[in-house]
Parts: structure tokens; C-alpha cells; sequence
């Protein structure tokens, strides 16, 4: 969260990419880190002060002293501000053109499994920054966890640029082993040449899993390293930022740069490496893959060089582990409590029963009942070991929690950019035409589908402060301000609208590939290369994506007061729920091609496919539908928005936003603790503004 200062700094949105893209949702972290927060906050520094006292040497002592300190803090953000910019350029020159390079020669994946690999590879950097967030609490400190991070990050950036290196050189086995030539593309053309395509038992089991593709275990490690890394850098280099500087006012502008050292990072890996891994052959994918390990070296480097001038806290314990044991302790105890309740409840009913006939029979089981409905939660006070304020505080954040676990659907539906809308773009046609190419000046070349997902930076980009400098403050004034809940209900509406857009997009385009429900031919196509691929594409402009990216990034911006302020532990659950829609997307559509339902195995996950059925090749017996999967989409999304809706009903969660973030410290004194020492939400005042659940 943002800090509130006298007078009130500005007030910023988070980064729109990476934990810009999809940390939209959040405005900053506080300056503990994710996995507990450094409850003690003001303990010990692992560096010395910057700022002494000067005891002997007067006032130009102590002056020359606090410049000192304040070049020391001013090279120190620079730094992290740099390794930001760099991090996010090397994260998306690896991921954005992802499903398209693991789609080509030598790796031929079928293309739901490299949307899968996409999607794993997110859930897997979401998810681990709360684990990260733990190891720097208690173990390693905020800077040696990111320099493992770095580490790891880089043997993870180095695998693809690896193999494409190595089948430059047509050496590519001595990593991969033997490649299975015999896999075609998820969309090559069809042509007379392969007429065996058309005629299939459409109960084939070919196209397999991420485990069954072309140098899978090295492509598959490489992306785990790669999202380690990444979860590592997410949990603690904006913390570690914010510690460098004390003054709140100073703070709130380091947030500011920090947001848009993000965007630069990732708006040039989008704009300048995806153009060159796509447009310019063999040579410049090479090039385009070698950028994001130089550029994160150049980052671990100067992340290392500028050790002494950090300002560093030593571990002092997580809140995480408070709260897990807090909640252990309840669930043991309110098991046991609950034997013994039984056990006494049936005896006194059983001597009722002798002494009184049926008379009171039903009063042990109403006992019963009535005890089984006791707060399991408060189980845990019972010893001493936990406080009735601890107990409230993990209450609290249960309840946080709840509303982040409704909030699955809408993550689930945001990573498809990163991985079906990428394979959509892929089948639409790239080559923009008429007055547009030459604008663009590329009547020759065809634009990347990555580039669509620039749609949706540059909508938050200029949404953001249009909502939270012009809109908000306008319906404030005239007191309609709209809750917390219904910016959230709102942010998810259109997410939902997006990826009907996207639906409705790709029925569009098979009916214009196909003619009509009978062809086993395409009819409306056109023939494009993308590397050394060939693709088939219906005639229909990639332009017509615009929309469900733009949507998207409209949601976002309502998203991204959702809420503002959260600090410590909430984060990094708020993170792990963030991969958790994203496993759900691959356990989806794992599950759907493996049912053979939408994604037919057979056709090595070709988004166009019609199979003929091998008795009747004249008679269609399956066929794919990625537009069915965006309204199953579109119906998760529903059930997780009125799940939203019956939590906000069921629960009066909240007053206002500093009621609902107190949970998000899991105890009492930490999140007085942390208040005292950590900054809060810049422009935001608790008696301004109060939130309706």
C-alpha cells in the first residue's frame, strides 16, 4: 500500500505489467515484504545507519553527513529503479511471444500446450511470491532473496536462447534428444499433401501433454527457474525499495517512477522484442531472446555493486507463521473440544434419559447442535497461546480471503491474454492493410499478436488517473462515490464482456474460415509465414481484437482498487489467489483437451479443426471450438461475480477500507506496528472515504 503523508502526496496506481500487468489490482506493498511483513519493522538495520549524529564535528558535520546519507538513498532507488525497468524488459522479451516460439521449429508444441505452459509458468511466479515473502521475513532478508532470485532468474532466461543457439547450428539434440519431427503444427495449412489429416480416428490420443513435447524437460525447467525468479523479485524488490527512503513524501515519488520504470520495461520488451523474434528470421528470434539475459545481468549486477548503499533490515520473524500456527492450533483444539463436548453431551443426554422418560430426550441433541456452532476460531485462546485480539485480527483475514477466492474467475479470464487470445491472434490475419499499413508503414510485414496486449497497458495507463483524479473526486464531491464492491462487481462485469468479445470473435472467424457447417475444406483463408511456420488464418483482421484487450484493460482499472491499502500477509495471499486463477486456466484447458471437448488431441490443438469421421469421411464427427471454451469462461466469470455479490450480503465485511485491510496484518500489534513504521495510501484519508460491503 501507499502511505499518507502531510501534505498528501499524489496518489499512484501499482505497475500494469508483470506486477505491472496483473498487479493492477493493487496499488503498492508496504515496505515489509509479502510473506509476513517484518512485523518489527524498526529493528535492528543489517547496514549501519546512514544518517549519525555528528558528536564532535558541529554543524557542517552533521550537514555534510545528512547529504551523504541522502546521495546514498537517492543511488540506492536509482538502482532498484533500473533493475525494475530491466526485470520487466527480460520478463516479457521471454514470455510475451511464448506460445508462438514453443509453436515453431524446433519445438512444434501443440498450441493448447504452450498456452498451458504460459499460464503454468504465471501461476507458478504468482504463487511462489508468497512463499518468498516468508523466506526474506524469517530466514534470508529482503537483499539476499533477491540476489538468489536473480540466480535463479538467469539459468531460467538462458534455456530458450540455449536451444535456439543450438538449432542455428543444427546441434539441437545434443539438449533435446531426438525431435519428433513427425508432430505438425497446431496450424499449418492443410493442403492436398496432407490429406490423412482430414480422415482421423477422431478418438486419437495424439498431441499428449507439456511433459510429451519437444525438449520439455529443458523448455519446462527453464520456465520454472524463470517463474522462482520472478516470484522472488515480485515479494521483495518494491519493500526493498520503499526502505531506502524515510520522508512519505519522497516515497510516494519513488512509487511513481517505480511505476513507470515497470511500464518502460515492459511496453519495450512488447513493442521492440516481440517485432524482432517474429519479423526478422532465425537470426533476429536469436537476438530477440538473447536481450532479457543480458539485460538481467546487467540488473544482477548493479543490484550486487550497490549493496553498500542499502539501507537493509534483518529477518525478524513473518506474520505467516503466526497465523499458521494460530490456525493449527484452533483446529486442533476445536476437535478436541468437540470429542470431549460429544462425549459429555451424550452422557448427560443418556442420564436424562433414564431419569426422565422421553420427557427431555431432545435436550442432549439440541445441546449438540447448538455447540457445533460454536467459533472454531476461538478455540485457539484456549491455553493462552493466542489473544482474543489475534483470534479477531486471523477472523478478519479469513474473511479477506474469502473475497479473494471469488475473485479466481476474474484472474482466470486475465491470463488469457498471455495464452488463448495469443492463439487466437495467431489464426486471425496479421498483415495489416490499406491506409492503416501505412501509417504503420507495414504493408510488408505483419504485426505480433503480443502487440494487442500494448491495447491493454495503454487503456490503464490512461484510465487510472482519469478515474482516481477526475471521476471518483467528481461523484465524491456530490457524495456518490461508488464502493469498494462495486468497483470490484464492475471491474468484473467487464472482464466478463471481454471474453464474450473474444468469444463471439472466434465464431466470427470460424464461420468466415469455414462457410458453412458442412465444409471439411476452409473456404475464406489466408496463407501467412511466421518464422519458419506456415499458418492457416481466416480472413479476418487481427485488428478485430482491440476490443477484448481493451476491455480487459478497462477492467483492470476498476480492479485496481481492490483494495488499495492492503499491506504484509494480505498481499502475498492476494498473489497466491492471482496463481491460482492461472492454475485453474491450465487444469481447464488440460482437462478439456484431454477429454478431447473443444481441443481435439488428434489435431495437435489446431484451433480450425474438423475431423471427418473415419467410417463416413463425408459426415463431421468433431470439430474445435475455442469460442465454447470463452463462454465457459464467460460463465465462470458469472458464478465467481455473484459469489462476490452473496459474499458482500453475507458478509458486512467492512466500514471502511482501514476496517477491511486490518486483517491483511493478521495480528493486532503488527498492524499497529506496521502502520507506525510503514507508509499508507498517499491522498487517503480513513474518515474521507468509507466502503460498503
Amino acid at each position: 500500500p501507499r502511505t499518507e503523508a502531510s501534505p498528501e502526496p499524489e496518489l499512484q496506481p501499482a505497475p500494469i505489467a508483470g506486477d505491472c500487468a496483473s498487479a493492477s489490482m493493487l496499488y503498492r506493498p508496504s515496505t515489509s515484504s509479502i510473506g509476513g511483513a517484518n512485523a518489527n519493522a524498526s529493528s535492528a538495520d543489517e547496514a549501519t545507519p546512514l544518517l549519525i549524529s555528528g558528536q564532535s564535528g558541529g554543524a557542517d558535520a552533521i550537514r555534510r553527513q545528512r547529504l551523504l546519507a541522502r546521495r546514498r538513498s537517492r543511488a540506492a532507488s536509482l538502482t532498484i529503479l533500473l533493475v525494475e525497468l530491466l526485470e520487466r524488459l527480460a520478463f516479457y522479451g521471454a514470455t510475451a511471444n511464448l506460445v508462438l516460439t514453443l509453436g515453431q521449429w524446433p519445438f512444434l508444441w501443440v498450441s493448447y500446450v504452450a498456452a498451458s505452459a504460459s499460464l503454468f509458468m504465471s501461476g507458478l511466479a504468482y504463487g511462489l511470491s508468497l512463499f518468498f515473502g516468508w523466506l526474506s521475513d524469517t530466514w534470508l532478508g529482503a537483499f539476499n532473496t533477491c540476489a538468489l532470485g536473480f540466480l535463479i532468474y538467469l539459468i531460467g532466461l538462458c534455456g530458450l536462447p540455449v536451444l535456439l543457439l543450438l538449432e542455428r547450428y543444427g546441434h539441437t539434440s545434443a539438449l533435446c534428444g531426438h525431435l519428433n519431427s513427425g508432430i505438425v503444427n497446431a496450424s499449418i495449412v492443410r493442403t492436398a499433401s496432407f490429406p490423412s489429416k482430414l480422415i482421423q480416428d477422431e478418438n486419437s490420443t495424439a498431441g499428449g501433454n507439456m511433459f510429451e513435447q519437444n525438449c520439455s524437460p529443458i523448455v519446462i525447467a527453464s520456465l520454472c527457474c524463470l517463474a522462482i525468479g520472478s516470484g522472488a523479485l515480485k515479494a521483495n524488490l518494491s519493500p526493498l525499495g520503499a526502505q531506502q527512503i524515510k520522508d512519505p513524501v519522497e516515497q510516494s515519488r519513488f512509487f511513481n517512477w517505480f511505476y513507470w520504470a515497470c511500464n518502460v520495461g515492459s511496453f519495450a520488451a512488447y513493442f521492440f522484442l516481440t517485432y524482432t523474434q517474429q519479423n526478422l528470421g532465425k537470426d533476429g528470434r536469436l537476438a530477440g531472446y538473447l536481450v532479457p539475459p543480458v539485460a538481467m545481468t546487467i540488473a544482477s549486477l548493479a543490484f550486487v555493486a550497490c549493496r553498500p548503499m542499502f539501507r537493509l533490515r534483518k529477518p525478524a520473524g513473518s506474520l505467516l507463521t503466526r497465523v499458521v500456527r494460530l490456525l493449527a492450533a484452533a483446529v486442533s483444539a476445536s476437535f478436541r473440544l468437540r470429542r470431549q463436548r460429544k462425549r459429555r453431551l451424550l452422557a448427560d443426554g443418556e442420564s436424562d434419559s433414564n431419569n426422565s422418560g422421553s420427557g427431555s430426550g431432545d435436550s442432549a441433541p439440541m445441546r449438540l447442535h447448538a455447540a457445533a456452532y460454536d467459533d472454531w476460531l476461538d478455540c485457539a485462546r484456549h491455553g493462552g497461546r493466542f489473544t482474543e485480539g489475534e483470534v479477531h485480527d486471523v477472523r478478519a483475514l479469513l474473511r479477506v480471503v474469502l473475497i479473494f477466492v471469488s475473485i479466481i474467475p476474474y484472474w482466470l479470464l486475465y491470463f488469457q491474454m498471455q495464452s488463448t487470445y495469443l492463439v487466437q491472434g495467431l489464426h486471425l490475419r496479421l498483415q495489416l492493410d490499406g491506409s492503416i499499413a501505412n501509417i504503420f508503414r507495414a504493408r510488408y510485414r505483419t504485426i505480433p499478436p503480443a502487440w494487442l496486449s500494448l491495447c491493454d497497458i495503454v487503456v490503464i495507463i490512461a484510465l487510472i488517473p482519469l478515474l482516481t483524479k477526475l471521476v471518483f473526486p467528481w461523484l465524491e464531491r456530490r457524495g456518490k462515490h461508488p464502493s469498494l464492491a462495486t468497483q470490484i462487481l464492475l471491474g468484473m462485469s467487464i472482464a466478463l464482456a471481454s471474453v464474450l468479445c473474444a468469444g463471439v470473435l472466434e465464431s466470427y472467424r470460424l464461420s468466415v474460415l469455414w462457410g458453412n457447417s458442412t465444409n471439411l475444406w476452409p473456404v475464406d483463408y489466408v496463407q501467412q509465414q511466421i518464422g519458419n511456420m506456415n499458418y492457416t488464418a481466416a480472413n479476418v483482421s487481427i485488428m478485430w481484437q482491440v476490443p477484448q484487450y481493451c476491455l480487459m484493460g478497462t477492467a483492470e482499472a476498476f480492479m485496481s482498487g481492490a483494495p488499495r491499502n492492503m499491506k504484509g500477509l494480505i498481499t502475498g495471499l492476494f498473489w497466491f489467489t492471482c496463481g491460482c486463477g492461472s492454475f485453474v486456466g491450465v487444469a481447464l484447458v488440460s482437462g478439456l483437451a484431454g477429454a478431447g471437448v473443444w481441443f481435439q488431441p488428434s489435431e495437435q490443438g489446431n484451433p480450425n479443426c474438423r475431423l471427418a469421421c473415419s467410417t463416413d469421411p463425408t459426415r463431421i464427427c468433431a470439430e474445435c471450438h475455442m469460442d465454447f471454451y470463452f463462454y465457459l469462461l464467460s460463465g465462470i466469470q458469472l458464478g465467481g461475480l455473484l459469489l462476490f455479490a452473496l459474499l458482500r450480503s453475507r458478509y458486512r465485511l467492512a466500514t471502511s477500507v482501514d476496517d477491511f485491510t486490518a486483517g491483511s496484518a493478521a495480528v493486532g500489534d503488527a498492524v499497529s506496528q506496521i502502520n507506525n513504521n510503514g507508509p499508507r495510501l498517499p491522498g487517503y484519508s480513513a474518515n474521507r472515504r468509507n466502503v460498503d460491503f
